[in-house]
């Protein structure tokens, strides 16, 4: 007996699930919990004395498809299961024939799957549309790394880009434009400074500076400037930073 399923053999459709077709239980949990619902599901039943048992299902997800620019209503046919006690008995043709014949009464016209056999599917005029392989490719290595050197150039360029603008900036403004030193958080003798013990100054050398400037800084001076002031940029794994003159505390001679 063919009938759709109105939610009240939700927990067994999805024990075929997991009988069949050995999904994560977070996509399982994912289809049955939000997809389900909005979905027809048509159940392939046998007449028990005590309640109806289920030997086979078929979910009919809706799709709208676009043909040469207009909407079509389709079908796309998933989770075709059938209990292990009923295979090979023609369960899943019933379900199918059932489903053509409601999916025409309707004038829908068109349904579609991704078979995990074709020869499933070939008696009922099934053909491939698409086919989706996995392969790898001789030269996939070369072409990762000519990838990734494509980005890695992408990204330094935007950096220096980032950087000519900064140095443009400063030279109309009282700006400075600073590569910051790393700060050591070792002592002479070995002792690792935490976050809470270390007292150290911020400290950078200058690369430009703006002629509005009224000090004496010049290039290659090393200053301490105070910290989180300014608008830093990282090139190369090098840091820099634009700040304001009077963010300058003191020149390190």
């Amino acid at each position: 007996m063919i009938v759709w399923d109105n939610g009240t053999k939700k927990q067994r459709v999805y024990e075929i699930w997991e009988d069949n077709f050995h999904d994560p239980v977070s996509y399982a949990n994912f289809y049955f919990n939000e997809v389900y619902g909005k979905n027809e599901v048509l159940l392939n039943e046998e007449m028990s004395a005590d309640e109806n048992l289920v030997k086979g299902m078929l979910h009919l997800n809706p799709y709208t498809l676009h043909v040469k620019g207009q909407p079509a209503e389709a079908k796309y046919i998933v989770g075709v299961a059938t209990d292990e006690e009923y295979r090979r008995q023609g369960v899943m043709r019933e379900l199918l024939v059932k489903t053509f014949q409601e999916l025409r009464s309707r004038g829908e016209l068109f349904t579609y799957l991704m078979p995990a056999d074709e020869n499933y599917y070939l008696p009922f005029d099934f053909r491939f549309g698409m086919a989706q392989v996995e392969q790898e490719l001789e030269y996939l290595p070369e072409l990762r790394k000519e990838t990734e050197k494509q980005a890695k150039d992408i990204i330094e360029k935007d950096s220096k880009d980032s950087i000519d603008a900064k140095q443009e900036s400063v030279a109309k403004n009282k700006e400075v434009l600073l590569k910051k030193e790393e700060v050591e958080n070792k002592t002479a003798s070995g002792i690792i400074l935490t976050t809470e013990t270390k007292s150290l100054p911020t400290v950078g050398e200058v690369v430009a500076v703006g002629p509005q400037c009224e000090n004496d800084l010049k290039e290659k001076d090393r200053v301490v400037f105070k910290e989180y002031s300014g608008t830093k940029v990282k090139l190369d794994g090098v840091e820099y930073i634009v700040i304001d003159e009077k963010d300058v505390l003191a020149c390190i001679e």
